[in-house]
């Protein structure tokens, strides 16, 4: 009986262990650290909408924008990807759901069930933010939530609700926020040695 109970203990330990450690991947078959070609080409293929943003003041980050006038994304529920690069390297992808024409307890369900699935794959959501603002009769709701599977990595959701009190209408959209800081942290070590050394020799980025 102490054996079993003991074997019992490990292979629990063992299990959480592995959870904690557990890497966060990017949806949609995406990798880290790759460069935004495979999207554009899914883009064009799909015949969906493509727009790409490049901020003036970080012109090393460059945001794709992939939705469809058909509403949501081929064999997905969302309704837009947003992934983000820095100096041509994934490091942040965001999907957005927003099921047009659908109740917002209909939305609610959808975003209580995909939290469900990706607690038990990768640890328990935390409370990160709650916040209310209402104007002109019009009430907005935001609820954030995250968590951290393992060192470097960051999963957020959060769920916006509107309620406009005249119409007496409630509307809801929620995103998912996979976050790798590997990339940002590779950019943070090259400018500090670059720093400390003003003589080394620049080698050109790898396309």
């Amino acid at each position: 009986m102490g054996i079993v109970l003991g074997t019992i203990i490990l292979m629990t330990t063992l299990g959480a262990t592995a959870l904690q450690a557990a890497e966060l991947s990017p949806p949609f078959s995406l990798q880290w650290g790759a460069s935004p070609s495979r999207l554009v080409d899914w883009a064009k293929r799909s015949e969906l909408d493509l727009l790409v943003k490049t901020p003036g003041k970080d012109p090393e980050l460059s945001i794709l924008l992939i939705s469809s006038e058909e509403g949501s994304l081929p064999q997905h529920d969302a309704t837009t990807l947003e992934a983000r690069f820095l100096r041509g390297k994934l490091f942040e992808v965001t999907v957005h759901y927003t099921y047009p024409g659908q109740t917002a307890d209909f939305v609610q369900k959808r975003f209580n069930e995909l939290r469900r699935v990706l607690g038990l794959k990768y640890g328990e959501f935390k409370l990160s933010a709650r916040e209310k603002d209402v104007k002109d009769g019009i009430a907005t709701t935001s609820d954030a939530y995250h968590l951290e599977p393992s060192p470097g990595y960051l999963l957020m959701m959060s769920k916006t609700e509107v309620t406009d009190s005249k119409r007496n209408d409630i509307a809801r959209r929620f995103s998912v926020v996979y976050h790798s800081d590997h990339v940002s942290r590779e950019r943070n070590e090259t400018e500090v040695f670059l720093r400390e050394n003003p003589n080394a020799i620049r080698l050109p980025e790898r396309k």
